[in-house]
């Protein structure tokens, strides 16, 4: 029988991974992508051991590097007055990075309670109608409607405060008496 020295056999399993600059690129786009390591190593038929031995520079930074190419993008759009979406990038933009925030009217009202509540020197305890439920803002509207027209001197429409008989018991725990739909004076 012949026997062969240990250097001339041939090695068993997969021949070495060679990397390219193109293997390169794709891991970083792989990974920027959001790839698992287990699926980019199946993409490139490379164990995931030989990925970390080749790419791990690329695995470490691919995502940094990524966002650094949508925030400069971004930024490019945003400062390029010829872009037509230079607008919402700019508002984006500082929204996200500039600690902009978008005020709507309700914010402004409540800004404006706040401060005459503080600036008329009285006590006053401001209502936030955010902590309230829907229905709490239903009679908050209806008692504030009531007190509007009474104020300039309108009659008071009966028909802005709904009653539906329920629930609404008087001190001793009888119901009030009265039509549906009718104010009850006690």
């Amino acid at each position: 029988m012949l026997k062969m020295k240990a250097s001339a056999m041939p090695k068993r399993g997969r021949p070495p991974h060679k990397p390219t600059e193109a293997t390169r690129r794709q891991v970083m786009q792989f990974s920027a992508m959001g790839l698992t390591k287990r699926q980019i190593a199946k993409l490139l038929a490379i164990g995931e051991g030989s990925m970390y031995k080749y790419y791990r520079n690329e695995l470490e930074t691919a995502e940094s590097q990524a966002l650094f190419n949508v925030a400069t993008n971004l930024y490019n759009i945003a400062t390029d007055p010829t872009n037509k979406s230079s607008a919402v990038a700019a508002m984006f933009w500082m929204k996200t990075r500039g600690g902009w925030r978008e005020k709507n009217r309700l914010d402004e009202m409540e800004q404006k309670a706040i401060e005459t509540a503080e600036g008329s020197g009285n006590s006053q305890q401001v209502l936030d109608p955010r902590l309230l439920s829907l229905e709490q803002r239903q009679a908050l509207r209806e008692i504030v409607t009531v007190a509007a027209q009474a104020m300039m001197g309108k009659p008071v429409d009966a028909n802005l405060i709904e009653h539906d008989g329920e629930g609404d018991e008087g001190e001793e725990g009888e119901e009030d008496e009265g039509d549906e739909g009718e104010v009850v004076e006690e």
